[in-house]
């Protein structure tokens, strides 16, 4: 019997459906060289904040897809960034969540439209990745929305169609690969190689996330970086990160039933913890850096502040602080990190790694 697409998806028209993005930081970013394209090799071990954006779809039969900002904003994106926000988003096709279900309902032939509403919750130009999640957890909705038409209607293999979902991913951004699953994650290459990692090792694990005013542009970042690195002799391998995921991973597998439960003994992941914290790093940082003198101050301060582990996310502008010796945020670290940066454009808030559920 032939499937019927129209019988099968036709509850859905009309229907809005929420989905909820998280923006992520980098724990560890280390450039490990250049491609001949000048793409950045990378070696990245990304987690999930509870910080995010939303979106609001509604499929219909209209055969267009239409993405516009919502007009309401989290709390945490600043009054200068929502102007931003609205003109670099105004042309919906820079939208990335546009880009990806337009490149999806061209690859798996749905006949409908789709309209996407995005409430930012995620500040732009702070290395959190929010178009990238955006665009990753749209994608990862409509595989799974759409899976049956894809099995049955067009007659795909689920894991070839992965593959395809995948290659959409990266065309989009070198961040939304990693967005279609989330959580914590090994990303290597230039973004396109995702390994998940068991998340007890950080899973609700307190920080303090400092978001400047001043945003930072990604590609001057990268720019700055690309020739720092043509002058400098080749990137090194990470062999520090690549060493703890491959330890990690292999403790893991050796724990009975630890990828089937929240399992995992005390002793085991307290020991690999220390070692993550320990390994939080980000190479762009000098880069960042050289592009701007405010968040070049900001990071300063920062790094002037005892017991402290002090990370920009991604090519910044948004910085991690975790305590060093302690696996809480106690009142003197909130309140040496809000002295340090009283005179300072930023806003700082509690921020949850990896958060359960």
């Amino acid at each position: 019997m032939a499937f019927d697409f129209k019988s099968r998806y036709k509850d859905l028209i009309g229907r809005q459906q929420a989905v909820e993005c998280p923006a992520k930081v980098n724990l560890r970013l280390k450039i490990e060289g250049l491609r001949e394209d000048g793409y950045h090799l990378l070696s990245m071990i990304n987690t999930p904040i509870d910080l995010t954006d939303q979106l609001f779809l509604k499929l219909d039969g209209e055969g267009r897809i239409e993405a516009k900002i919502d007009e309401h904003f989290g709390e945490w994106v600043s009054p200068r960034t929502r102007g931003l926000i609205r003109q670099n988003l105004s042309n919906e096709k820079d939208n990335h969540a546009w880009q990806a279900a337009t490149q999806f309902f061209e690859r798996f032939q749905i006949p409908l439209g789709l309209s996407i509403l995005v409430r930012k919750g995620i500040p732009t130009g702070a290395g959190l990745g929010g178009g990238s999640s955006n665009a990753g957890r749209l994608l990862a909705w409509l595989f799974s929305t759409f899976r049956e038409h894809i099995q049955q209607g067009l007659g795909l293999p689920l894991e070839s169609a992965a593959v395809e979902v995948e290659k959409i991913a990266f065309a989009v951004g070198a961040d939304v690969p990693y967005f279609l699953s989330g959580g914590l994650a090994w990303v290597s290459g230039v973004g396109e190689q995702v390994q998940q990692l068991h998340p007890r090792i950080i899973t609700n694990y307190p920080a303090l996330l400092v978001i400047p005013d001043e945003q930072i542009s990604t590609a001057k970042v990268y720019s700055v970086s690309r020739e720092r690195l043509s002058a400098a002799s080749s990137a090194m391998r990470d062999e520090p990160g690549r060493d703890f995921v491959a330890r990690y991973c292999d403790a893991v597998s050796r724990v009975e039933g630890v990828r089937e439960s929240s399992f995992m003994p005390g002793d085991l992941f307290k020991s690999f913890r220390e070692e993550l914290k320990a390994l939080i790093m980000n190479d762009l940082e000098d880069s960042a850096r050289a592009c701007s003198s405010v968040f070049d101050s900001i990071l300063s301060k920062l790094r002037g502040i005892p017991d402290a582990i002090v990370s920009m996310s991604g090519s910044g502008s948004a910085v991690l602080v975790l305590p060093k010796t302690k696996n809480f945020v106690d009142s003197s670290m909130s309140q040496a990190v809000n002295q340090a940066l009283q005179d300072q454009p930023v806003m700082i808030r509690p921020t949850i790694l990896c958060p359960a559920g």
